[in-house]
């Protein structure tokens, strides 16, 4: 016998809650829209970089980060060459090597940083926490309603 799957439902007003909150905290901080963003296929390492207000060398900050994050290539980001011509100008004529991060990693490395977006990210995600919580909760236990 094959067993149905369980989905959780949300209530409306904790729905449209989370939208609120959602709207209200992206409109605080645009930065949020670029990692939160439903459907973004991905984020590129050096707008990250500059998110977050980075002072080391791109190449040398991405390195340490991808490190303490454990991030894997094909999983959490992928490599690619960047051969547009004004891209290969500003690299004194090479192709540069760009990085393509998923959301989850881009947010990852956001939680690890020092910058004050961390902490923007964090209530914005405790925020939702709170709010979908006791419905995971009591789904876990078979309760949902």
């Amino acid at each position: 016998m094959q067993q149905e799957a369980n989905y959780l439902t949300l209530p409306p007003d904790v729905i449209a809650s989370i939208a609120a909150k959602r709207e209200t905290a992206m409109s605080e901080n645009p930065a949020l829209r670029v990692l939160f963003e439903p459907g973004k296929p991905s984020i590129d390492s050096r707008d990250l970089h500059r998110m977050l207000g980075g002072v080391r060398e791109h190449s040398t900050w991405l390195s340490g980060v991808m490190k303490s994050a454990r991030l894997v290539e094909g999983k959490h980001y992928t490599k690619y060459r960047d051969e547009d011509p004004t891209s290969v100008k500003a690299n004194g004529g090479k192709v540069p090597t760009r990085f393509a991060l998923t959301q989850a990693a881009a947010v990852k490395i956001v939680a690890f940083s020092k910058s004050p977006l961390a902490a923007v990210v964090f209530d914005y995600m405790d925020t939702v926490a709170a709010l979908t919580t006791p419905y995971l909760l009591r789904a876990a236990q078979g309760d949902a309603k």
